[in-house]
Order: structure tokens, then sequence, then C-alpha cells
């Protein structure tokens, strides 16, 4: 047998056990590092841990005392924080008998009115919920001007990046 024929026969039978590009099956790296006698050692290949996008609810409330003293919250972190702030706003201002009027969550609101009446109103955005308002209040107020005395927003946060 020629030289040449001997290489590309000798080529030919090993080509199969270069064709595998290590000894574990797929999804699984080999723990042995190459050289080293022995079985050959496996584990599965560990997936990138993805961090989880996660939102925390924000809430608002607007509270009023029956005349034109309102108290705010907004972006508090849970519903009873929120009315208590409002309620506490709205006494601080010097409100009398103050009353729980709008609670909201992950919203925007208003507060729209006139000299002797407002209207409070919540929506996605901080326009819709001064539209919403505005619409009710010229509704009822007749030949009045009514104005926006307050619009925020308590939208959710982001966390866990």
């Amino acid at each position: 047998m020629k030289p040449c024929h001997a290489t590309g026969l000798l080529l030919l039978l090993t080509a199969n056990l270069a064709s595998a590009e290590g000894a574990c099956p797929p999804g699984q790296y080999q723990t042995t590092p190459p050289g080293v006698a022995g079985p050959v050692g496996c584990a599965p290949i560990p997936e990138r841990e993805k961090t989880r996008q996660q939102w925390t609810n924000q809430w608002g409330a607007l509270a009023n005392d029956g005349q034109k003293t309102w108290g705010i919250s907004e972006s508090m972190p849970s519903k009873k924080m929120a009315i208590s702030e409002a309620m506490d706003d709205c006494l601080t201002r010097g409100g009398k008998s103050c009353k729980l009027k709008l609670v909201y969550s992950n919203q925007c609101a208003a507060i729209v009115g006139t000299q002797k009446n407002s209207v409070v109103s919540r929506a996605a955005t901080k326009d819709k919920a001064i539209n919403f308002a505005a619409d009710d209040c010229r509704r009822k107020a007749g030949n009045n001007v009514c104005w926006t005395y307050y619009s925020g927003c308590s939208l959710p946060i982001k966390t866990g990046e």
C-alpha cells in the first residue's frame, strides 16, 4: 500500500472519532479536564438567571371637607397610607370634618371645579382624568367656569432589574 493511501485510510477511520465536540450529551458540559485519565464527568450547562421585572403598585387619595379644602396624597405604597395622608393633608390645610372622596391605584386623578362645586375623576393618564372631570363639571356648572384645581398620578414603579 502506498503511503498516501495509508494516510487517507487512517483519516477515514478516525473521522468519526473527531466529529463529536465532547463526551457529554447536548445541554451539558465536560467537568473532567482534558487529558485526565478516568471517567468523563458531565454537568448541565447553567442557564443564565433572568431577572424578572416586577411592578409595585402606587396609591393616591383625595379628601375634602365639603367646602374648599382638599387633602391630596399620591405615589404611596399602600391604600391605607394614601388615605391617611390625604385625610391628614386636608386637616392640616384647615379642613373640618374631612371625608374621603377618591382612592386610586396605578392611575391619575384630577379635581376640577367652580367656586361652589368640585368634581373628581380618575383615568389612565392625567389628561384623560382632567377631561373626564372637566366634562362632568361643565354639565353640572351651567354658565360657571370650571378650572383644574389638581391633577396628579400614582403610577406603578418598576422593581427588580
